[in-house]
C-alpha cells in the first residue's frame, strides 16, 4: 500500500496541496484555522531545490528541508506543503516534540500579516 505521507523530492513537495493563508490587514483579523496532526520536512537534494529556485534551509548530507503539515480536511488527513517562511516554525515544533512536549494534534492558525507568513498554535 502506498504511503501518501512519504515524499522524497522537490517535485513531490511542489505537487502537494497548499493550505489557504489569507492576507490579513491587521492583527485583529483571523487567519485560516486547521486541525494539524503533525509537521515535518521533506528532505530533498539541495541542488534540486536550487534548480527550482527554492531557498530552503540546508541540513547535513547535501539535503534541504522543505516544510510540511498533515492537515485535517473533512474527515481525512492530507499532507500539505507549507511556505518556506515557516521552516523555522516547523523546526521549533519538531524540536519541542523531540524534547517530549509534542503539542500535536492541535488547531493552528495560518495567515499572512505584514507580508510575512505565520503559523500560531491555538
Amino acid at each position: 500500500m502506498e504511503n501518501k505521507f512519504v515524499i522524497t523530492d522537490v517535485e513531490g513537495w511542489l505537487n502537494l496541496p497548499n493550505i489557504e493563508m489569507p492576507l490579513l490587514k491587521s492583527e485583529k483579523e483571523t487567519g485560516s484555522i486547521f486541525e494539524v496532526k503533525k509537521v515535518g520536512f521533506v528532505l530533498a537534494d539541495k541542488n534540486e531545490c536550487k534548480a527550482k529556485g527554492l531557498n530552503a534551509p540546508e541540513v547535513p548530507g547535501g539535503k534541504s528541508a522543505l516544510p510540511t503539515a498533515v492537515v485535517l480536511f473533512g474527515d481525512e488527513y492530507e499532507l500539505c506543503c507549507l511556505p518556506l517562511e515557516l521552516s523555522e516554525w516547523v523546526q521549533q515544533c519538531v524540536g519541542i516534540a523531540h524534547a517530549g512536549m509534542n503539542v500535536f494534534p492541535t488547531k493552528v492558525e495560518f495567515g499572512v500579516l505584514n507580508n510575512r507568513a505565520y503559523a500560531e498554535i491555538l
